[in-house]
């Protein structure tokens, strides 16, 4: 392993540090938070949550040790990004088509009653008119992805265009998701964005100045503003929301008003504390129910339900997904439609509790050599990686983010296997010049 300054491994550390600190946040908030889960205080749950940020954390340490540079490869990004947007703008309306049944999504509709325009688009998913255009989709993932953290990661070194029809395309899909009610996109992007800018300041691509870190300061305030006001906006407007109401029916749970966090706030505020910090934690509620029950392994369909449902539809059998843990604490109040079980429960269903420390060993391992090949060798593919680890992560105690839909799931190995033959210097067809 080459020696490396303090600096420098400050800056290899970082991803650690901070999805460390992130992870026991959501722990914190779950114990202490305004919340008041029966389940609270086991320290059962307090136990496995430490265990597994610990085993992320040994990984991480492992690949420090034993990490060798990958063989160099260039890429001519112009043709990357090309075939990306290219591909973004044809498959755009036709994914506005099959999710709010128009070709244009009714952007200020959704601004103006998000509840509603929530409840529309779900009815119509719902009816399955657009399902061959989602399979369109699941099958053009990685090349739907990609423009996105290559823009921000070489922002001063694409052109003008480049940089002019990637951010009309990140307003675009914002406007998508504004319009079908949900706030998944702004959250995506409010904790992506800056966090590749820092990642193309790891990698000198971008110099800090007094200016540069003013407009990023700004940057993250205007993203984090957004996302809390539409965010506090959906929670307020969609019928029977337990943000409004303070009670979470699973457990009997409800909200403690007097609660120091809530104290601590001001007023209006409040409505967007509760409502994250449900999101965020009730997947460690989940947890605790499903540490009532004895494991049963599904041999890798329990981790991806969308792997699950097209097993179950080529094959006929149908009692699997009852077996998950998700839908074996369905006798305890829980919906596995409606609630957010975390990363957790779904590996659980094919690991164990036991066994996910290893899967989390793996994924430290992956998660820092990523990083690494991105600031250092600046592998592309490890750079898509290391956009949708952060993705990953700050939904990890919420829901699984990568076996939750086919779209993820193919994007994520195909990128994976992308990467992970580009380290051996194996080449294809769209890397085989460099960017002039």
């Amino acid at each position: 392993m080459r020696k490396v300054s303090r600096l420098s491994f400050l800056k290899l550390m970082a991803p650690l540090l901070l999805f460390e600190l992130y992870l026991l946040l959501t722990i914190l908030l779950f114990r202490f938070g305004p919340w008041k889960y029966y389940n609270q205080n086991s320290n059962e749950i307090f136990f496995f949550a430490l265990l597994y940020q610990s085993s992320i954390a040994l990984g991480y340490v492992i690949a420090h040790v034993l990490y060798r540079k990958p063989i160099k490869q260039d890429v001519n990004l112009r043709q990357v990004f090309t075939i990306s947007l290219i591909v973004n703008f044809l498959i755009f309306p036709l994914t506005s088509l099959a999710r709010t049944g128009i070709l244009l999504p009714d952007f200020f509709g959704g601004l103006r009653a998000p509840g509603e325009a929530y409840a529309r688009s779900l009815i119509y998913r719902e009816t399955g008119a657009g399902a061959v255009i989602e399979y369109i989709r699941i099958f053009l993932g990685p090349l739907i992805y990609i423009y996105f953290p290559l823009s921000i990661f070489y922002w001063n070194q694409i052109g003008r265009k480049t940089r002019f029809w990637s951010v009309i395309l990140i307003m675009m899909n914002i406007a998508l998701f504004v319009a079908m009610g949900t706030n998944k996109a702004i959250g995506d992007y409010a904790v992506t964005i800056p966090i590749l800018l820092l990642t193309a300041v790891a990698a000198g691509l971008l110099k800090l100045t007094v200016r540069r870190i003013v407009f990023g300061v700004l940057l993250i305030l205007v993203l984090a503003g957004i996302f809390t006001s539409f965010f506090s906006a959906t929670m307020s407007s969609r019928a029977g929301s337990s943000i409004v109401s303070g009670y979470f029916p699973p457990g009997n749970t409800r909200v403690d008003p007097q609660n120091a966090l809530l104290q601590a706030v001001p007023e209006a505020s409040r409505t967007l504390v509760v409502g994250l910090s449900n999101y965020i934690t009730q997947g460690y509620f989940a947890m605790g129910l499903a540490l009532r029950e004895p494991f049963i392994p599904l041999y890798g369909l329990g981790t991806s339900p969308f792997i699950l449902r097209q097993y179950e539809t080529l094959t006929g059998i149908h009692d699997f997904e009852e077996q998950t843990y998700p839908a074996r604490i369905e006798k305890y109040g829980w919906l596995k439609e409606r609630y957010w079980s975390s990363m957790y429960l779904w590996l659980a269903s094919d690991l164990g509790f036991w066994g996910i420390p290893l899967f989390c060993i793996l994924f430290g391992i992956v998660l820092y050599t990523t990083w690494r090949d991105t600031i250092e060798s600046r592998n592309i593919w490890a750079l898509n990686l290391v956009a949708l680890h952060v993705t990953v992560l700050f939904y990890f105690s919420s829901n699984n983010q990568i076996g939750q839909s086919g779209e993820a799931l193919w994007t994520y190995l195909a990128i994976f296997f992308m990467w992970a033959v580009s380290r051996q210097g194996i080449r294809f067809t769209m890397a085989s010049r460099r960017l002039t």
